[in-house]
């Protein structure tokens, strides 16, 4: 399926039901597919997921990341400077 980036973006994202922040970016290959999701976590910090591990649901708005919570926290963070 198709979704528009801006469909995409700011849309929830949950591990195993549990909200963990929203899509605050998009990461494409040289080729122009989605590579990576940027979700930011109320705290400000940052985490780069696979695109291929998580499935979208345009009509919620929301992207659920097939990965078990205690993986999720393991994922390094970052928070970007301005």
């Amino acid at each position: 399926a198709a979704f528009r980036a801006k469909d995409v973006l700011g849309s929830r994202v949950l591990v195993q039901n549990a909200g963990v922040g929203t899509v605050e970016d998009i990461v494409f290959s040289g080729g122009g597919d989605v590579e990576y999701l940027i979700v930011a976590a109320a705290d400000g910090k940052l985490t780069t997921v696979p695109w291929s591990a998580a499935t979208y649901n345009p009509t919620e708005r929301v992207a659920v990341v097939d990965i078990a919570p205690d993986r999720y926290r393991a994922i390094p963070t970052y928070t970007v400077q301005t």
